[in-house]
């Protein structure tokens, strides 16, 4: 009465039927042969189960075998119960992380989505974190470089008829000397005529220099004096004094430049903060979106503007840092491990090149030239003589031995300081001189340091070491000008992807 039945009309119809498999599935699981494959164990006599076996707390056995079960225990097949039926051990080929698990028909999904999951856009400067769906190796990868990178509209620019676009992941704040309060700041810096104290024309108000949020968490005189290699460090942390000697401890993105230069900006996208509500959606840096229903937020020192429809800010046009128009959009998007990261080097040359070298006589040096009093420096000469041939070219390289310190497959990011006399481009891999292989970073687009006495962060990441990696193996930079090197970090990432957003 119940099966499987096959039909046909007509006088004569003939037709052959082989290999039939029925199972409720919406997948084909391709076709098994029922019962082809017998397995014969041992079963664990019923006199031994209370020997081996755990009971639950309503005094059933739960064939878990105890921690003390006696090695005979291991001599039989374990048992198993009803609900642990279909129970087999996956082990994911993205990170190796095994979990048992039953799998039923709605945990199967096309081979199209592998990778579908929900990934964090962290915070930037113009910009809140904010939770994405999406597959990360569809999307459109950008550089570390540009995270945070946002189209402005150069207000004064366009009002005269100009280019009025550009592109910045952080501004060079200021106010004009006519409308604000301004005075002047000093810091240390080594200098190629020694250490010097620099002039920085601020804000200022009662407590030091105004800054556009308040940043003692992130900046003090703790944070200031930790060491590149403390998960405290903080680049963008910077000593300030007065005239009158009083110390001041500030993000330098923070502090506001009086400048005569200084110019109106609009940004292009709005920034929703979706955790705040109605009410909380208030001052001038804020407006409530009805149609959204969210809170457009203008953060990092912005201000909403009714006419624009937008947050406005007051920037110093080319400095700040710029970036690409390709690369608007531009984050960090970090999934379930993201925050898994992994020290592998540092260095902040206080002690001589270490593991760095060349392969030219006079290619690198430590000079006293730093960011901040009593620093040394990695100085790269580019026009050094007396080259042997490095990855294809006989141009000056600076070379920093990992062999230890990376692994094939694994993905990495690099921040470092530089400052550097012209503007300089830097092109970053990992080479392996045993097998001339290289694994580029920035996907092979070289890094712009911009040229003045500045000194500025910047990161670089590669996605995959995708070779095999040597004990000679060596993190190489080749640049067409001369710069200094400080603060040096190369961290192990994971889980963590450089998109740009809705790509």
């Amino acid at each position: 009465p119940n099966g499987i039945v096959f039909g046909a009309t007509g006088e004569q119809v003939v037709f052959y039927v082989k290999n039939i498999k029925f199972e409720m599935s919406n997948y084909d699981t391709g076709y098994s042969s029922y019962g082809a494959s017998k397995i014969y164990q041992k079963l664990l006599p019923q006199y031994l189960e209370d020997v081996c076996y755990n009971s639950d707390p309503s005094g059933k056995l739960s064939y878990r075998l105890k921690d003390n079960a006696p090695a005979k225990c291991l001599d039989y097949a374990k048992k198993c119960s009803q609900v642990e039926v279909g129970c087999n051990l996956y082990t994911s080929v993205k990170n190796n992380f095994s979990i048992p698990a039953k799998v039923g028909d709605m945990d199967y999904c096309p081979k199209e989505c592998v990778g579908y999951d929900v990934y964090v856009a962290k915070e930037t400067y113009f910009n809140s974190a904010q939770a994405d769906n999406l597959i990360p190796n569809t999307a459109r990868a950008c550089s570390a470089e540009s995270v945070g990178c946002n189209e402005f509209t150069n207000l004064d620019s366009l009002s005269a008829g100009g280019e009025n676009r550009e592109y910045y992941s952080t501004l060079k704040h200021c106010v004009k000397p006519s409308q604000a309060s301004c005075g002047s700041f000093y810091a240390w810096e080594g200098t190629e005529n020694g250490y010097q104290l620099r002039l920085y024309n601020l804000q200022q108000g009662a407590n030091g220099p105004v800054v556009i949020s308040d940043d003692s968490s992130v900046c003090n005189e703790t944070i200031y004096n930790m060491p590149v290699n403390s998960p405290l460090y903080n680049p963008d942390c910077k000593q300030l004094y007065n005239a009158s000697g009083n110390i001041y401890y500030h993000l330098k993105s923070n502090l506001i430049t009086c400048s005569d230069s200084c110019r109106a900006y609009r940004i292009t996208e709005k920034n929703y903060d979706r955790r705040l509500t109605q009410a909380t959606c208030t001052g001038t840096s804020k407006s409530w979106d009805a149609n959204e229903g969210a809170c457009i937020s203008c953060m990092s020192g912005g201000t909403w503007n009714s006419t624009h429809q937008a947050c406005v800010y007051q920037g110093i046009p080319g400095e700040g840092k710029t970036c690409s128009a390709s690369e608007s959009g531009c984050r960090e998007y970090n999934g379930n491990e993201g925050n898994n990261v992994r020290l592998a080097v540092s260095y902040d040359f206080e002690a001589g090149v270490s593991n760095w070298i060349s392969n030219c006589s006079n290619g690198i040096t430590i000079e006293p030239i730093s960011s901040n009093k009593g620093g040394h420096s990695l100085l790269y000469n580019s026009a050094a003589t007396t080259c042997s041939e490095v990855a294809g070219t006989k141009n000056s390289v600076a070379q920093l031995k990992v062999g230890g310190a990376v692994k094939e497959g694994k993905s990495y990011r690099v921040q470092f300081l530089a400052s550097a006399p012209a503007d300089a481009d830097l092109n970053l891999f990992i080479y392996n001189p045993e097998t001339s292989e290289i694994s580029q970073f920035n996907n092979g687009n070289p890094i712009k340091i911009a040229g003045g006495s500045d000194w500025q962060i910047y990161s670089v990441n590669l996605d995959n070491l995708d070779h095999v990696v040597s004990g000679s193996e060596t993190l190489t930079i080749i640049a067409n000008s001369n710069f200094y090197l400080d603060n040096f970090i190369l961290t192990e990432i994971t889980d963590r992807f450089y998109l740009v957003k809705s790509s």
